[in-house]
């Protein structure tokens, strides 16, 4: 845009001026909403802490046994259920074979499905 006379370039430089001004009013209002979420974010960030933490040490301790212990007889319980079904198939019971399958199945989380070694046989009902 080509300006030709004085007073028009003065025009567009005040007009120009207030946009930036506005512009830098703007900024600085977001910055300052900004840092007060900031602080409120770090507020609500120690009353988390604070809710979820233990405080006693000895059940913090204690809970982090529990936890462990927990997934020990998880893995022994699985491992068990395991050997149960290899003695089952060795000794030739295939139904009672499908029902630790099954424990394992719904432990993990995994639909039920018809046996593919017996397609009338449909475990789990």
């Amino acid at each position: 845009m080509l300006v030709k006379t004085k007073e028009e370039q003065q025009g567009f430089l005040k007009q120009h001026l207030e946009g930036h001004d506005k512009s830098r009013a703007l900024f600085e209002g977001l910055a300052e909403e900004s840092d007060k979420l900031m602080g409120q974010v770090r507020e609500l960030g120690v009353v988390n802490e604070s809710i979820i933490k233990h405080q006693n040490s000895k059940q913090k301790l204690y809970h982090v046994k529990l936890k462990q212990e927990n997934n020990e007889l998880r893995y022994a319980n699985q491992h068990l259920m395991f050997k149960t079904m290899e003695l089952e198939e060795r000794l030739g019971n295939k139904v009672n074979a499908e029902s630790p399958r099954n424990q394992v199945r719904e432990m993990r989380g995994d639909p039920l499905y018809q046996s593919p070694s017996d397609p009338d046989l449909i475990t789990g009902s």
